[in-house]
């Protein structure tokens, strides 16, 4: 739980070299994923202050992929074009009320 604090820490002063270097401390001694859930989302966070928008991403999808969780499909996929164009034909017939009482 210190080490996470220290990265929360170094994250909140803009320290990238600092987050980097405690969260491989974390990451080494970590015994489950969920041990490693708040470093992560400091070294996502700290990836994100310091625009590196794709590393940040990239974090966070083997983040997501290690917990088991499905990732989005990227834009050019010719499955999720196909996907939202199906969705868009059945909003077409679907009336407003109906949609609105779907939960």
């Amino acid at each position: 739980e210190l080490y996470d604090a220290a990265v929360e820490t170094a994250c909140a002063l803009n320290d990238a070299v600092a987050v980097r270097r405690l969260s491989e401390i974390v990451l080494a001694q970590a015994k489950c994923n969920d041990d490693k859930l708040n470093c992560l989302y400091a070294v996502v966070k700290s990836l994100r202050l310091a625009y590196k928008m794709q590393d940040s991403q990239r974090v966070a999808f083997t983040m997501l992929e290690q917990l088991g969780e499905k990732l989005p499909r990227p834009m050019d996929d010719i499955g999720l074009a196909a996907n939202i164009q199906e969705m868009k034909l059945i909003l077409l017939d679907t009336p407003d009320e109906s949609i609105l009482n779907l939960e």
